[in-house]
């Protein structure tokens, strides 16, 4: 029995090496569509038309909203704000921007995002500079789709929200997040099948809040290392290959009417003075315990209400691995 759960919290242990992950534009001739390729990229900008998402940025006043048909190639840097709109057509099919190897979008200002796919990048989305800390550029994605991309969305300084969008099949993380003054909302999205974590919150970096979303099939759930706050809300993270959660350093993890389910390692490792709290939430059916403590870490402390169900989970529900 002592062996197999050394080897248990040898897996467990593991499993947290699963881990971190600008701009000239290509034009691809509208006769790429006679020959089979991406349709041709147009942007609109009111009348003007434009072959490139970039040069319709170049010309754009502040403000103005761009709309895009066809597919948009190569990398596109943003310094005023602007809403982008795909617009699917017969002819064009779904609005793409593909970074065709660079940073599909690198942005120091203000944007909305709408209707559009972005893929092919180094990053999908590349948001905020912390060479310029004057200025918090807030991101919006509405029905966006952040797919195949070396990272998803990589965020220095700014605040980030999602809805009804989407980041998957990035070969790093979905969302990495680098600087405790971002703030990321998701609601109604998913973060899927990313190669490493779903979200990952780096050393002092900010704070996440997930209402009504899903985080699952990732490397690892959610990775912070010495994170603000992660806050769930009707959400749930599942079917990730490690851990669930996976908690470094100090923190707050608030868990209200969530569910962490079916991960391949802990529902919840905890190290550091992280603390975890779970009301009216499940854990359950894991493979490496429900929840897993290590050093200083808490269960329901500094004023947090400890309500989880935490049941069904191998080889145990709770692993208490702490040091005192």
């Amino acid at each position: 029995m002592r062996s197999s759960t050394r080897r248990r919290v040898g897996t467990l242990l593991a499993s947290t090496a699963l881990l971190a992950s600008t701009a000239a534009a290509t034009i691809v001739p509208v006769s790429a569509m006679a020959a089979g390729g991406p349709p041709g990229c147009v942007v609109r900008d009111g009348s003007a038309r434009f072959p490139t998402l970039q040069a319709a940025v170049d010309a754009a006043a502040r403000g103005d909203t761009l709309s895009v048909r066809g597919t948009c190639v190569g990398g596109t840097v943003i310094t005023k704000p602007l809403t982008i709109e795909g617009v699917k057509t017969r002819s064009r099919g779904t609005p793409k921007l593909d970074g065709a190897g660079q940073d599909v979008v690198s942005t120091s200002a203000s944007i909305k995002l709408v209707d559009l796919v972005i893929k092919g990048g180094g990053t999908g989305l590349v948001a905020g500079r912390k060479s310029d800390e004057t200025v918090t550029p807030t991101v919006t994605l509405k029905r966006v789709r952040i797919k195949d991309n070396g990272g998803g969305v990589a965020l220095e300084i700014a605040k980030f929200v999602m809805r009804d969008s989407a980041i998957f099949d990035s070969v790093g993380s979905g969302i990495y997040i680098d600087d405790s003054r971002t703030t990321v909302v998701v609601r109604d999205s998913t973060i899927h099948h990313n190669g490493q974590a779903g979200v990952w919150i780096s050393i002092l970096g900010g704070a996440l809040t997930a209402i009504d979303s899903s985080i699952h099939h990732n490397g690892l759930g959610i990775r912070t290392v010495d994170g603000r706050r992660v806050t769930l809300s009707g959400s749930s993270i599942h079917h990730n290959v490690g851990n669930g959660v996976q908690m470094e350093g100090a923190g707050l993890y608030l868990l209200d009417s969530s569910s962490i389910y079916r991960n391949g390692g802990a529902g919840a490792q905890i190290q550091g003075t992280g603390v975890l709290c779970s009301p009216r939430s499940s854990i359950y059916r894991t493979r490496a315990y429900g929840i897993a403590y290590f050093s200083r870490a808490s269960f329901g402390d500094g004023g947090c209400v400890a309500g989880a169900n935490v049941h069904d989970n191998l080889p145990e529900d709770i692993f208490d691995g702490r040091t005192y």
